[in-house]
């Protein structure tokens, strides 16, 4: 299931309650070969990136976990959580600029989106979409830069 944003710098996370045999996620889709993501089954957490597993990472969550992602100008960062309160953000970060016609032909755009493989249920709950500023991107480094800069001059 996926839709059309309507703007350029927004999160979307959502609950996943799932079956033992089942994995799913959510992902930012231009085509079949180009969607990036994050994703789980029982035991891992997945990271998609050109339609590929590029890593993962293990998980005590079990078949419940929440996750998000954030697309801020394009650079795409994945968050997760055991409690939908307290987010653990992820390691990796992904450029997405090229995802479009010029680069990659289709006249598509990125697609935020959910999805579910395997045999078994997925429950998706409590979904949100949020709209952000690109001025919340630049806070967030003015931030980790004087976090920084206090961390050294200690």
């Amino acid at each position: 299931m996926m839709f059309v944003p309507g703007v350029h710098n927004y999160e979307i996370s959502v609950r996943i309650d799932k079956d033992s045999a089942t994995a799913a996620g959510i992902l930012l889709f231009y085509n079949a070969d180009f969607y990036v993501g994050t994703s789980f089954d029982s035991k891992k957490r997945y990271r998609w990136r050109k339609g590929y597993t590029k890593a993962s990472f293990e998980h005590s969550g079990n078949n419940l976990l929440w996750l998000k992602i954030r697309n801020i100008n394009n650079i795409v960062t994945g968050y997760y959580s055991y409690d939908g309160v307290k987010w653990t953000k992820e390691s990796w970060g992904m450029d997405i600029s090229g995802y479009h016609h010029n680069t990659l032909y289709d006249f598509m755009s990125v697609l935020p989106g959910l999805f579910a493989s395997g045999k078994g249920e997925v429950r998706f709950s409590e979904f949100k979409f949020t709209k952000l500023s690109s001025l919340f991107y630049l806070t967030d480094i003015s931030l980790q830069y004087k976090q920084t800069l206090q961390s050294t001059q200690q």
